[in-house]
């Protein structure tokens, strides 16, 4: 039953983001929809750069306390009082490059400023709405947290169709409606952790323990800003704001993968975080890999038989990425899986060697930079793909070392006499 609503909600949710998508892609001019796709850039690295690996720790941490709502309390508060600290070096290390990426890409100065500034103000919010629904997941709280998502992705669709049915087909207002979703989410959020959490300040221990999981996963969120975003960034050195709206449309069609994804946040995580028993945890993970395995394959294989439906729903401004579209979901597909199992790691507290990822994945840029021409859209998502490889292969490798090593290391249980 949880599960069916679970997917029944999540089907609403990205139903909904679809066809805000599918607005913003056909009825916005290319250039504004290429500054718009730099936006969702912008919010997506602050949000990274201001977790730092606090959204593993308040996963992994609260695992452990389930059931206590003065515990959950007060692992809530000790990340978030990270998360305050995180937050001025986020601003300072994302906003001077994003401006300089928008005026290069002939945004004028004062709207780049505007952006910019309206982003920084949304960084609570948006770290905010990232962190809080882990704790109700965790408490057991699923209704609330697809409340949040649902009225989230309502809001931002209605305001995305008032102001393209207007005639405000530029970035700023269609920005504005993310920005007022995501806040409308922030909101739900902290109410809902306020009834499901004692009121209980964190203890020196606790911010302690969170500082812990951010040295060990920082530098690996700043490169994951890199990994995530390089396309969009590359792009926009390379070529134009043409190729910036290819890449940004192709981007949308990842709602084919984000049901999946969204099952495995909300049902698998919480569930494994509080799984005492290793050979559990073994299947879990082998249904997890293969689960997604299978859904990126029969995705890849449909877009690459049948490019004219996924083609028809970007419309006619990007009928012509027939050639890039199996490589764009091969690419979104390979990061899908390499993310279960990091997340797994994760979840697991398997974040020792976690730093591995960034010359693992360097080792995939080389490679790729020597195969892909990365003037073009097809190029530059070859190159995402192949640098994704070499890490996720040693991720697989290192999660299966450990889950082997968490078996091996149960006591049998002596005879019964």
């Amino acid at each position: 039953m949880q599960a069916s609503g679970v997917l029944f909600t999540q089907v609403g949710v990205q139903g909904i983001g679809a066809v805000t998508g599918l607005m913003l892609v056909r009825w916005m001019p290319k250039d504004e929809y290429a500054w718009l796709t730099i936006c969702g850039s912008l919010l997506a690295t602050i949000g990274l750069l201001a977790d730092g690996g606090i959204a593993t720790a308040i996963t992994a941490m609260s695992g452990r306390v389930v059931g206590d709502k003065t515990a959950l309390a007060q692992v809530a508060d000790a990340c978030l009082s990270v998360r305050n600290r995180l937050a001025l070096l986020s601003l300072v290390l994302t906003l001077p490059p994003f401006y300089i990426l928008f005026t290069r890409t002939q945004m004028s100065p004062g709207m780049a400023a505007l952006v910019v500034g309206s982003a920084a103000v949304m960084l609570w919010p948006v770290t905010s709405s990232k962190f809080l629904p882990v704790t109700l997941r965790i408490a057991g709280h699923l209704k609330s947290t697809q409340i949040m998502e649902l009225s989230g992705a309502l809001l931002r669709c209605g305001l995305t169709a008032i102001v393209l049915l207007v005639g405000w087909r530029q970035v700023y207002p269609a920005f504005l409606a993310t920005v007022a979703s995501i806040g409308l989410h922030a909101w739900l959020a902290r109410r809902g952790v306020s009834r499901v959490t004692a009121m209980a300040p964190g203890t020196d221990v606790q911010r302690a323990e969170v500082w812990g999981f951010v040295r060990a996963l920082y530098a690996n969120h700043i490169f994951f800003c890199v990994q995530g975003q390089i396309a969009t960034w590359i792009i926009s050195f390379t070529s134009g704001v043409t190729e910036i709206a290819d890449i940004g449309a192709l981007s949308r069609l990842t709602v084919f993968f984000s049901i999946f994804g969204a099952m495995f946040h909300y049902l698998v995580l919480p569930n494994v975080a509080s799984t005492k028993c290793p050979v559990l945890v073994r299947t879990k993970f082998i249904v997890s890999i293969l689960g997604t395995l299978g859904a990126v394959l029969a995705v890849i294989a449909t877009s690459w038989l049948m490019p004219g439906p996924f083609l028809w729903i970007l419309g006619g401004l990007y009928s012509h990425l027939g050639q890039e579209l199996p490589l764009a979901f091969a690419a979104q597909g390979l990061g899908m899986i390499s993310g279960v199992t990091w997340t797994f790691m994760q979840v697991r507290g398997w974040v020792s060697l976690s730093w591995l990822n960034i010359p693992l994945t360097l080792v995939g840029y080389v490679v790729a930079v020597l195969v892909a021409d990365l003037h073009t859209v097809s190029g530059v998502l070859l190159m995402t793909g192949l640098a994704l490889l070499p890490p996720f292969l040693w991720a697989l490798g290192y999660a299966w070392m450990n889950l082997c090593r968490d078996i091996s290391a149960v006591k049998p249980l002596p005879p019964v006499v």
